[in-house]
Order: structure tokens, then C-alpha cells, then sequence
């Protein structure tokens, strides 16, 4: 899938993702290049070693037993969740047998399954092996901008927007801050506190303030990987879930600005780095360097097919 940009909203462009996905739908099995041929190419790439790194990281218990609730890949069905999980997950097993037996969680997970599973999300931490992290909802998560505007142009407060109502960290953050000048903060849903509620803004708005607010919701923050591959600074707390982008991985003063859990010390720190535009610039820099992987589209399935056989033993 190439990257393609909405005019309006800086989002990537539904309507061609959602074609070829269809397409993809329609095409015989066997046609599929089939998984070995992607892992002959993948061990032949300079690069392979990297690779494994992230395949490891993604599934940390390869092979192992999958339990007795398995579902075959041909038993998949698109009404049993979001298109694009469903979507995103067919094209990531296509190189497989249709009778793979597999474990899938869609949605925004935040606990550990039972049994390995192929899931969108998952907590941070050091007892998560039994969730086996894809490339799903990649047309929302996994876009990458193209910023003009330069640093010293950008204001220098922070600015979010999005879904506020039952995400209790997003409402505390508002509790704390909507209405304060060092912030533009709006709930662009229409169901929260009406004082909260503004309209939305597009990607190309956001770019105006050097600082932009990662807030998690459910799971993560969907806004993060944009926003480091922008020229603004991501500012947020120390992320508690992970996605194929490996928040686990960021480190704090080096991809992005760190704020306490509890908020408390927002003023302290956009003060800080507004007056330290160098180091802000540094972490910027980082930011983009780290999202660089991500956007290399080939390399992003060989790792996806990888990291699929890797959790059912095959590598």
C-alpha cells in the first residue's frame, strides 16, 4: 500500500486501501506468493539481522502451543470485527496455508491473552510474551507527514484533539488544563462536556505548534507515529501499551518530551523546552529518524511475514 494523503485532514486516503484490499479478496489463494519464498528473500537482505531483532520483539514465544480455541485463517470472518483488522490480518497470513490455525484478538487490547495471539496491542512490560503484535488499522495508525513549517514558526504551546469521553486519562488531562493558555485542547466528539467540545483539527493544523499532546485512550496514542514523523515534539507520558511502532522502545528526552503520569508538571517542562529550542530540536530529529523504518513498505511485509512465522514455529 503506498502512503497517500487526504487533502483535507492529512489522513490517509480510505478509499484506495479499502480497493485493493477487495481486490486482494478476490484473488485465488494459490496465486499468494507463499511464506518461504518471503523468508528466502528476507535472509538474503543486508538488513535481516535488524529485522529478526524486531521479529523477535513482536513475537517473544515462537512456536509455542496456541491452545484448543484456535481458528483457521479460512474460517475468518469480516463481520466478526472492523474491516481493517480483518483486512490487515488476511493480507499479513495470504503467503500461509488457509488452514493455519491461528489465535486473533482484534481491537484495542490491554491485557495478556491466555494463549500466544495475534493482536493490534498490547502492555508494556516484561510478562506480555503471550501477545504477538501485527501491523492492524495501519490506514488510521500509520501515517507519515510531510512538514514545511519551520521550528522557530511554530507556537509554543501544546495542542490536542480528539475523543474524550470515557478515556480517563484524556479527562483528567482536561480536568487539569482546558482553558489554560498553554494549551489548545478540544474534545472533537459530539457526547463529552459541551464547554469541551470544538471541532476537529486537520494534521496540517497541528503543525503550527511545536509541541502536539500523545494522549493514550483505549490503548495508545493513535496520534504519536504522525507526530514523530513530524517537525513538532511529541509530549506524553511514559506509554503503558505498544503497537507495531514499539513504544516500548522510545526513550523519553531522546524521542519525545516526558511528562509525570499525573500531569502535574506540563507548565515546568513546555517552558523548558520552549526556551531550549536545540535540544527540542534534537529530540525532534530523533523522532523522525526512528519513524523511518516504518515507511519502508517492502521491508514492513517481509518483518510482517516473519513475525508470522516465527509465532507458528516455521522459521
Amino acid at each position: 500500500m503506498s502512503i497517500l494523503y487526504a487533502l483535507k485532514s492529512g489522513k490517509n486516503v480510505k478509499a484506495a486501501y479499502f480497493a485493493r484490499q477487495i481486490l486482494r479478496e478476490c484473488t485465488p489463494h494459490f496465486l499468494f506468493k507463499k511464506y518461504h519464498s518471503y523468508l528466502q528473500e528476507a535472509r538474503k537482505r543486508p538488513d535481516f539481522a535488524q529485522m529478526m531483532q524486531r521479529v523477535s520483539y513482536y513475537c517473544q514465544n515462537p512456536g509455542a502451543d496456541l491452545g484448543p480455541d484456535t481458528v483457521k485463517v479460512c474460517d475468518l470472518n469480516r463481520k466478526d470485527c472492523q474491516s481493517t483488522y480483518y483486512y490487515d490480518l488476511k493480507e499479513a497470513l495470504s503467503p500461509f496455508p488457509k488452514d493455519t490455525k491461528i489465535n486473533f484478538l482484534p481491537g484495542d487490547i490491554t491485557f495478556v491473552p491466555q494463549y500466544p495471539s495475534l493482536t493490534k496491542s498490547r502492555p508494556i512490560g516484561s510478562e506480555n510474551q503471550n501477545s504477538v503484535i501485527l501491523k492492524m488499522d495501519r490506514i488510521r495508525h500509520f501515517i507519515r507527514v510531510n512538514d514545511t513549517v519551520p521550528f522557530c514558526n511554530k507556537a509554543d504551546i501544546a495542542v490536542f484533539r480528539g475523543k474524550i469521553p470515557h478515556k480517563e486519562k484524556r479527562e483528567r488531562f482536561f480536568q487539569m488544563y482546558f482553558g489554560n493558555p498553554i494549551c489548545n485542547l478540544g474534545d472533537s466528539s459530539r457526547h463529552g462536556k459541551p464547554e469541551w467540545h470544538t471541532e476537529k483539527l486537520t494534521i496540517r493544523q497541528h503543525l503550527d505548534y511545536k509541541f502536539i499532546l500523545a494522549l493514550e485512550g483505549n490503548d495508545v496514542a493513535s496520534n504519536l507515529k504522525w507526530v514523530m514523523s513530524s517537525g513538532s515534539a511529541a509530549v506524553m507520558p511514559k506509554p503503558q501499551y505498544e503497537t507495531w511502532f514499539m513504544e516500548g522502545t522510545l526513550n523519553p528526552g531522546e524521542h519525545y518530551i516526558e511528562i509525570r503520569r499525573d500531569f502535574s508538571d506540563l507548565p515546568e517542562i513546555l517552558e523548558y523546552y520552549a526556551s531550549h529550542p536545540k535540544e527540542t530540536q534534537e529530540i525532534i530529529n530523533n523522532a523522525n529518524n526512528y519513524t523511518h523504518q516504518f515507511f519502508d513498505l517492502h521491508r514492513e511485509r517481509l518483518i510482517s511475514v516473519l513475525t508470522v512465522a516465527s509465532y507458528l514455529g516455521l522459521l
